[in-house]
């Protein structure tokens, strides 16, 4: 009797399509089906080429099918495998320890799993369940986003009528009259551009805080630090409760509670990181939401190559800006999007038209009397910071229209400095700190009219949020006095109050323009 032929393996393919499709349907409130197209493609090509390539090494297609199909996704499980693992393998590199048993995997799935017909059957039933469940999903998601007008208002309360919230924090982007004074550079004309987009720019707005951590603690919960944590002592140096402020934040909470999910934005600065976000885009490398977050699950996130960290500091900026834009997508579900963007402040790695640009000290994240201390010369900061910030302001503009260009309802945005510029800031000395220049910030609302009224030229970070949700949702959160404090960077708990030193900025304008 003639043996029946063995059918050709595509399961490989299937598996290989399974990841891309659990990452897709994880994230489907937040991106559009378009972009689970290309990494389904790749994903596609990948196992076949292996398939191909095992199949030629160990002289069968069947051997070569199962091991191309455990190497596929056993490449996806690297993160989890490297996560799992850091105390039990501590002193031994993830990457060596997941090679050794990818060959053992390969291998025993090679020697072991040969029935091509069952495992065909299989693979394409577990990918048609996922597609199918993809397909209801996105269709109730058209349902709902193709409701009549008249309908959609018989039901404002329903979460997916809602606004996005954008908030956009620009790290160390200060007021325009302090930018000039101390940096030398008019940025009037990125103002302007705010403002012919309906925003309302606060110009006389100020932190509440000079460092990152406390200014975005102190936001994002809508309160004061030293209320926050009335337990901390002055003289407390460790910042890991401010990290959790950030991390599990009182305006997050209140969003999620009226239905929406929340996004996270970040740029590369470590304490803020958002592990939580239902929705996390941090670093990038060129490719799509859902291709940044599969590489990342892999072995290969970053190319196999150790990258300077200037350029991987540009690649990150870029990204964020791209993430930033890529969300004007419709979604399912309405979505409070924090956006860290860790610039302008230093490192300068832009020039105004996106030029390269590199400071002559080694890496850091330094600021004020640090930078000079660490990085380069005061006329380096204005020069490299008037080039960082007008970048910055044509990367933000950009993103704005993408937003502002989707259907639907209009967003909420907010776009914000957490703290101004800072050439003239002692990490240590209040006395030798410029507080005319570090303190006044940024502070741009596009906001519904009934929000808009309650808006006043000297609002602070404190009180955006209170703002937004009291006008939006009701809630009892009447505004806060709208101080500020310096501390130590050494001591960020030892708090001195310059709300009456902060005033007016005086002496707006130097003789000579920084050219950015």
């Amino acid at each position: 009797m003639k043996r029946e032929r063995e059918p050709l393996p595509c399961y490989p393919v299937a598996a290989a399509a399974f990841p891309v499709l659990s990452v897709y349907a994880a994230n489907l409130a937040y991106v559009p089906v378009s972009q689970v197209v290309r990494p389904l493609l790749a994903a596609a090509a990948a196992a076949a080429l292996l398939t191909l390539g095992f199949g030629l090494a160990l002289r069968s297609a069947a051997r070569g099918a199962a091991a191309a199909t455990a190497l596929v996704l056993w490449t996806f499980a690297f993160a989890w495998f490297r996560d799992h693992t850091g105390g039990v393998l501590s002193g031994v590199d993830p990457t060596v320890a997941w090679g050794i048993v990818a060959v053992l995997i390969a291998g025993l799935a090679a020697w072991r799993l040969t029935t091509v017909r069952a495992l065909n059957v299989l693979a394409s039933a577990v990918v048609v369940v996922a597609l199918a469940n993809l397909g209801l999903s996105l269709l109730r998601a058209n349902q709902l986003s193709a409701r009549s007008p008249r309908a959609a208002l018989g039901a404002a309360s329903v979460a997916t009528d809602r606004p996005d919230v954008f908030y956009i924090v620009l790290d160390g982007h200060g007021r325009s009259d302090s930018i000039r004074r101390a940096i030398g550079y008019d940025n009037a004309a990125f103002v302007e551009g705010l403002q012919k987009r309906g925003f309302y720019v606060a110009d006389r707005a100020h932190s509440n805080y000079v460092q990152t951590e406390l200014s975005l603690s102190s936001s994002l919960n809508m309160d004061f630090v030293q209320d926050l944590l009335p337990n901390v002592k002055p003289g407390e140096i460790e910042r890991k409760p401010l990290e959790g402020l950030i991390d599990d934040s009182e305006v997050v909470r209140r969003f999620r509670a009226k239905g929406y999910r929340f996004v996270a934005v970040t740029s590369g600065f470590p304490p803020v990181s958002f592990p939580d976000a239902d929705l996390h885009l941090g670093s990038h490398w060129g490719g799509s939401m859902i291709e940044t977050t599969l590489l990342q699950m892999t072995p290969f996130a970053r190319g196999g190559v150790v990258e300077s960290q200037f350029v991987a500091r540009r690649k990150n900026l870029i990204g964020a800006f791209e993430n930033l834009g890529s969300l004007a997508a419709p979604t399912a579900s309405p979505r409070l999007v924090i956006a860290h963007i860790l610039a302008p402040h230093p490192p300068f790695v832009f020039g105004p038209n996106g030029e390269t640009v590199r400071q002559k000290g080694g890496f850091g994240f330094w600021d004020g009397d640090d930078y000079t201390t660490f990085a380069d010369t005061s006329e380096a900061y204005q020069r490299g910071y008037a080039g960082q910030v007008a970048w910055v302001e044509k990367q933000t503009l950009a993103a704005i229209d993408l937003l502002l260009s989707r259907p639907g309802p209009k967003p909420i945005i907010i776009v914000q400095g957490d703290h101004g510029s800072k050439l003239h800031l002692a990490q240590n000395s209040l006395a030798k700190t410029d507080l005319h220049e570090c303190f006044p910030i940024l502070n741009a609302y596009l906001v519904p009219n009934a929000i808009r009224k309650d808006l006043r030229p000297d609002i602070t970070p404190v009180n955006s949020f209170r703002l937004v949700l009291h006008d939006l949702f009701g809630d009892d959160l009447p505004p806060l006095p709208d101080r500020s404090w310096y501390s130590r960077y050494a001591t960020p708990y030892d708090f001195t109050e310059v709300t009456s030193r902060i005033g007016p900025v005086k002496g707006a304008t130097l003789p000579t323009k920084v050219k950015a």
